[in-house]
C-alpha cells in the first residue's frame, strides 16, 4: 500500500478492533459483532464451528473507527463469501497477527488447537466501500480493487 488512501485504509483496519458481520438465517437477518484480522484481501476471525453466523455463505460487514462526532466516523462496509481456513500456512500467520492486535485473547488462542469445534473463518471480499462522513472530505469509493 503506497498512496494517502492506501495509507488511511491501513491504519483503519489496524486501529478498528471490531467488524460487524451480517447475514441471513432461516429468513431472519442477523449480525454479529467479531475480532478480526485482515490479511492477504481477506478478513479473518474465531468462531465456534456450531455459531450460526459461520454457516452463512454470503455476508456483508463493516469496520469502522467510532468516535463521538459523526463527521468523524470512517468505515468499510462490504460483503463476501464465507469460507473456514485450513491447515494451509497461512493458519500459523493469522494466529500470529491475531495474538499481536488481541493480546487479551492468547489464553483462548492457545485452546483453539485443542478445541474441536472451534476454527478460524475467512471472508473473501467480493465489493468493499470507504466511508467517511466529514462532509468536507465525504467519502463513498469504491475500493475492492486496492483491498
Amino acid at each position: 500500500m503506497t498512496d494517502k488512501r492506501e495509507i488511511f485504509l491501513e491504519d483503519l483496519l489496524k486501529k478498528s478492533r471490531v467488524m460487524v458481520l451480517s447475514f441471513m438465517k432461516d429468513g431472519e437477518l442477523w449480525s454479529a459483532p467479531l475480532y478480526f484480522i485482515f490479511n492477504d484481501g481477506c478478513f479473518f476471525f474465531f468462531s465456534s464451528k456450531n455459531s450460526r453466523h459461520v454457516k452463512a455463505k454470503k455476508v456483508s460487514f463493516v469496520v469502522y473507527l467510532d468516535s463521538n462526532d459523526f463527521r468523524e466516523i470512517k468505515g468499510i462496509q462490504g460483503s463476501g463469501t464465507l469460507f473456514e481456513l485450513d491447515n494451509s500456512p497461512l493458519k500459523g500467520k493469522i494466529l500470529f497477527e491475531y495474538m499481536e492486535k488481541y493480546p487479551e485473547s492468547k489464553r483462548l488462542i492457545y485452546k483453539v488447537f485443542e478445541v474441536k469445534n472451534v476454527g478460524i473463518f475467512g471472508i473473501n471480499v467480493r465489493r468493499a466501500i470507504l466511508t467517511y462522513n466529514d462532509p468536507l472530505l465525504f467519502t463513498r469509493e469504491d475500493i475492492t480493487q486496492i483491498l
